[in-house]
């Protein structure tokens, strides 16, 4: 099972080239600044299944550790990336504190407990 550490540096490592990507897929300029704010977020995000819910026994997974929670996430990362009456910065909060949300859920997926479905 991933512990605290695996997921933040899974997390930064997704942070940092989801930014490159939204760059490129936004066609916006890469900045250092917005780079670390992005990737922070997406540390942060991955933290909070495990604040949710956490580790105190192996069946500790219920719904903040399930596909239907990361599917919210996705679907909050896609409005918010999408949305254009939502400023810049606020997007870029939300969509990568989802995606580090997801990330974490990724690397939980492949532990042998897997995901719940829904809780």
């Amino acid at each position: 099972m991933p512990n605290a550490k695996e997921h933040m540096v899974f997390a930064a490592g997704v942070g940092s080239v989801g930014y490159a990507v939204y760059c490129a897929r936004f066609r916006r300029e890469f900045r250092i600044g917005e780079a670390l704010l992005a990737t922070g977020t997406c540390v942060l995000g991955s933290l909070v299944p495990d604040g949710l819910e956490p580790a105190l026994h192996p069946s500790h997974r219920s719904f903040g550790h399930s596909v239907s929670a990361g599917a919210l996430s996705v679907r909050t990362m896609t409005q918010a990336w999408a949305g254009d009456d939502i400023p810049t910065g606020v997007q870029l909060l939300f969509g990568f504190f989802a995606l580090g949300y997801v990330s974490h859920l990724v690397l939980d997926a492949g532990t042998p407990k897997g995901l719940p479905l829904l809780c």
